[in-house]
Order: structure tokens, then C-alpha cells, then sequence
């Protein structure tokens, strides 16, 4: 009886997120790096790992070219997000209209067991205040993993990729690592303590 309780719960996340093979042809973005990339170049870019931390896609889908940034609680996140902002109007070559995804990062009940204080609601805030100063609408906010959509099934460490081509975002599970070596551009750090 637990198990199909279990099944059920899990059904809705199971069924709801696709999930997709790991491929080694495929760059990936380590923890407080970014790296943006056109369809002409790979088929997808990829970040894995994030828990506290928040994962920001932004896709231009004229253009085909996208963002992920991999933000933690030392990036500086207004330099950061101005360095990006620029390297994708530079790689598309024309004026984009990005929209943007922020996925990952740990609602403070994720450590009222241990007494843990995250700082993924100030990442959070301080990405969507960036994002809207520069007019770019967040059509997708999976922030703020809460203790009760992790036990629902949501997991707690997302590993998040983009189809350059469609501008999809996907779940895998990390297998594989990226054939080409580390290509992700490391992101400023902040002095907040």
C-alpha cells in the first residue's frame, strides 16, 4: 500500500518533466559559470547540480542562442547577469528578445531539520529585479524548492538543459561528462557574506 502511495505521488513528476538521455556532446556549466551558445554550435547546453544554487536559462528564440548561468550565493549577480546580457547580443549578432527560466534553489524548509539558512530567496530576488530592469519577462520560476514538493517528488538537485534549437528545457540525469572539456566562463564574485 506505501509503494502505490508512493507510485501515485510521484506520478505527476514522473509523467510531467521530461527527462532526457545525458550526451557527452553537449557542454555543461559548473557552479557559478555561465555559457552562451547558438544551435549552430551544439545541440544543447546543459547545468547540473543545482540545489541552493539557481540555474537562469535565457533563450532568444530568433537567433537560437541561449544563456544558462549557474548562480550561487558568492556570484555577483547585477555584474553577471550585464557580462551575459552582452556575450548573447554578441553571439547573435542582432538584437534579441530573451525570455528567461530560473529553475533550482532551496526554500529555507529544506533545512529546518538542521537549522540551515539558504540564500536562494535573495538570489532569487535579486535575479528577477535584474532580469525585469532589462525588460526580459521570466516565463518559467521552478524556484524555491520547498521539504514538501521535494517529498512529493520534485528532486531536490536539478540537472537542467536547453535545446538551442527549440529553446526547451529538460531534466537528465548526469552520466555522462562533456567530451570537449570545460568551455563555461567563470561569473564574478560578490563580496556579500
Amino acid at each position: 500500500m506505501k509503494f502505490l502511495l508512493v507510485l501515485w505521488l510521484l506520478s505527476d513528476f514522473i509523467f510531467a518533466t521530461p527527462l532526457i538521455e545525458d550526451r557527452a556532446n553537449v557542454p555543461e556549466v559548473m557552479m557559478n559559470h555561465y555559457l552562451v551558445a547558438s544551435s549552430k554550435e551544439f545541440p544543447a547546453v546543459q547545468t547540473y547540480g543545482v540545489a541552493t544554487c539557481v540555474a537562469v536559462v535565457l533563450y532568444d528564440r530568433h537567433s537560437s542562442t541561449a544563456a544558462i548561468m549557474h548562480v550561487s550565493a558568492s556570484t555577483n549577480i547585477a555584474e553577471a547577469l550585464n557580462i551575459v546580457l552582452n556575450a548573447i547580443e554578441q553571439k547573435a549578432g542582432t538584437e534579441v528578445r530573451l525570455e528567461a527560466s530560473l529553475l533550482g534553489g532551496w526554500d529555507n524548509s529544506m533545512g529546518e531539520d538542521t537549522g540551515m539558512v539558504y540564500e536562494s530567496s535573495r538570489m532569487v530576488s535579486q535575479l528577477i529585479a535584474g532580469l525585469n530592469s532589462e525588460s526580459i519577462s521570466v516565463v518559467r520560476n521552478e524556484t524555491l524548492i520547498t521539504k514538501q514538493k521535494s517529498n512529493a517528488g520534485l528532486p531536490a538537485i536539478l540537472n537542467i538543459e536547453i535545446d538551442l534549437a527549440t529553446g526547451e528545457i529538460s531534466y537528465f540525469d548526469q552520466v555522462v561528462s562533456y567530451s570537449g572539456g570545460d568551455i563555461s566562463v567563470s561569473m564574478p564574485e560578490s563580496s556579500y557574506n
